[in-house]
């Protein structure tokens, strides 16, 4: 049987390990794009029929706005793993998601397929939960994510002043596209639906990836070598919830081990498996991303 690693969407990784500026191009055109759009849209304003004035009735859609960010989660990781059918709306979704999300598809996809080579790695894993408490991983989990997608990157292309040229306008072209993704959806929605439905959301799928990420990895608690297993979590009220409403997502030691499934909940018989052998402090582990297309 194929495994896990072998099953992987590597497409995105590829073209980051082949082209330097692959980042760079990404953020500089969609933030040239969003600016483009939220022009159109100002233009707008006045004829925009999303744009209501506040009533109370309106805050029956704070529970939608939660939901929209829940499902955000869920199609930018399934996109990122190529689930979709047909092929061409994983783009379509990811990048969606993505702009949900304010940072875009590409960066996201990248960091995650690192995170399937490399679970629980304490230097290659952009999310690792190690011996860190909830909050501690919760407080560090971005930063740690930019510190793997910036090694990364240097691995390959060297730490020289070009590459580091490229890193920062790509750092540049990051944060203005972010700025002009929220400006859209204030834009798109008015104040009225972007408070009530856009902010709930965003808040909600900022908060949702934490939890997800830390308790879905743990030490194994057989092993006395720090070796870390992947989780399905399915028992009490708030997994049983979240996986129905969020197509079976806490079934990560499923995904894991077949990550092209878009409902792992559906396939409950993979047997324990522990994160490729790695092991908290070790050093000789592979030494660059681009061998993610071996």
């Amino acid at each position: 049987m194929e495994s896990g690693r072998k099953q992987l969407d590597t497409r995105g990784i590829r073209k980051f390990s082949q082209d330097s500026r692959y980042f760079l191009k990404y953020y500089a055109w969609s933030a040239v794009l969003f600016s483009i759009i939220d022009i159109y849209l100002f233009m707008l304003w006045d004829t925009n029929p999303l744009h209501v004035a506040f009533s109370p009735i309106y805050l029956l859609l704070i529970p939608l706005g939660l939901y929209l960010g829940g499902l955000s989660a869920v199609f930018i990781h399934n996109a990122a793993h190529g689930s979709f059918r047909p092929r061409w709306l994983n783009r379509v979704a990811g990048e969606l998601a993505g702009t949900h999300q304010l940072y875009g598809f590409v960066g996201w996809r990248t960091a995650h397929i690192i995170h399937h080579h490399y679970p629980d790695n304490p230097e290659r894993d952009p999310h690792p939960p190690l011996n860190l408490s909830f909050w501690e991983f919760s407080n560090g989990m971005r930063t740690q994510l930019a510190k793997v997608l910036t090694d990364s990157y240097f691995d390959i292309w060297g730490n020289g002043e070009e590459s580091q040229r490229i890193w920062k306008l790509k750092n540049l072209c990051g944060f203005f596209g972010m700025a002009v993704r929220l400006i859209f959806w204030f834009l798109l929605l008015g104040p009225s639906l972007f408070v009530l439905v856009y902010v709930p959301s965003y808040i909600f799928n900022y908060f949702f990836f934490s939890p997800f990420n830390y308790y879905t990895h743990r030490r194994d608690p057989n092993s006395s070598e720090g070796v870390f297993e992947v989780l399905n979590l399915s028992n009490g009220f708030y997994y049983g919830l979240t996986n129905l409403m969020f197509f079976g997502i806490y079934h990560h030691r499923t995904h894991h081990s077949k990550p092209y499934l878009f409902n792992p909940q559906k396939l409950v018989s993979t047997p324990n498996r522990v994160s490729n052998d790695l092991v908290t402090g070790r050093r000789d582990l592979p030494p660059a991303i681009h061998q993610a297309v071996d």
